[in-house]
């Protein structure tokens, strides 16, 4: 499915999920294995990758940022669609918002109010491979989100003093990142706690 417009910052953060049968028509019957889309795409594993990675992009002409832009919306994809194909199969309304997020428990954890949170927290808890999906894409984002400060601090006039009074109060290393979602609309981001 393509959405056209005029690009925001928004827009970027939002997947518009493709209907069960647009999806079908566009995979065939080839089955997504996400444990094989993270171990490919995960930073973790990619150190010996990790000259090839560079070269590939240097080659290209593109930057760092976009391959890693990259990376997260392939994960993205992937993870959204096991998740939605394993709370379907379980019988999970997914017309009620659900926000997930990973504490550093063995599973994702649901932090939003649902009907059928038992069931939903039963999935989570069987699907490890979700968790470490998830646990890369929040990886990649927070090094896509640091590169990006650090842009910032280059470029701003006094930027090095706000980066160390942000730092010295402790403006990151407090949030969380999280998925919420609702129907086929989903939104990845990063929350204060």
């Amino acid at each position: 499915m393509t959405v056209e417009g005029i690009f925001n910052g928004l827009s970027s953060m939002i997947n518009i999920r493709q209907s069960d049968g647009e999806r079908e028509t566009a995979t065939g019957s080839d089955s997504l294995d996400l444990s094989k889309l993270t171990d490919s795409i995960s930073l973790s594993s990619i150190d010996p990758k990790l000259r090839s990675v560079l070269e590939e992009i240097s080659e290209r002409g593109g930057n760092v940022v976009d391959a890693l832009e990259g990376n997260i919306n392939t994960l993205q994809d992937g993870f959204l669609e096991t998740l939605h194909s394993r709370l379907s199969e379980a019988g999970v309304s997914l017309d009620e918002k659900i926000t997930l997020r990973h504490n550093g428990g063995a599973s994702l954890t649901l932090v939003s109010q649902h009907p059928d949170k038992e069931t939903i927290d039963n999935v989570l808890a069987k699907s490890p491979d979700l968790t470490e999906a998830f646990d890369e894409i929040a990886g990649q984002s927070e090094l896509v989100r640091d590169i990006r400060n650090i842009r910032k601090v280059v470029t701003n006039r006094g930027g090095l003093a706000q980066y160390a009074e942000a730092a010295s109060e402790g403006g990151k290393g407090n949030d969380s990142y999280q998925l919420s979602m609702r129907g086929a609309f989903s939104h990845f981001y990063f929350n204060k706690d």
